[in-house]
């Protein structure tokens, strides 16, 4: 699967500052493995949704960086705007920010 991007919909903040993304596996990508990375980082299947459940959250910008790496790591894959993203929970001075840890296109 290296070289492919999930599309990403939606980003949410959570009231303790942990970031999920609804996403849009092509079929066949069973995003269920990607706890395996480490990361805590878990697939909502019911939702779509990728989620940051660490125990600890520095930031929304860690907590993003945490789910794009664990993509990365387990699946080879890496994470993609779908045209406008819905933002929720999220300031617009955070945006930027959380887009540059979940779209980091330098890796």
């Amino acid at each position: 699967m290296d070289g492919e991007a999930l599309r990403v919909s939606a980003v949410i903040k959570r009231s303790t500052g942990r970031i999920a993304v609804r996403v849009e596996p092509r079929k066949g990508i069973d995003l269920q493995f990607i706890y395996r990375a480490g990361l805590s980082v878990y697939w909502c299947s019911a939702e779509a949704l990728l989620e940051d459940r660490g125990s600890t959250v520095e930031s929304s910008e860690s907590s993003s960086g945490r789910i794009a790496r664990a993509l990365r790591e387990e699946y080879g894959m890496a994470l993609q705007p779908l045209g406008d993203v819905q933002w929720s929970g999220v300031s617009a001075e955070e945006q930027d920010r959380i887009a540059a840890a979940l779209f980091d296109r330098s890796r």
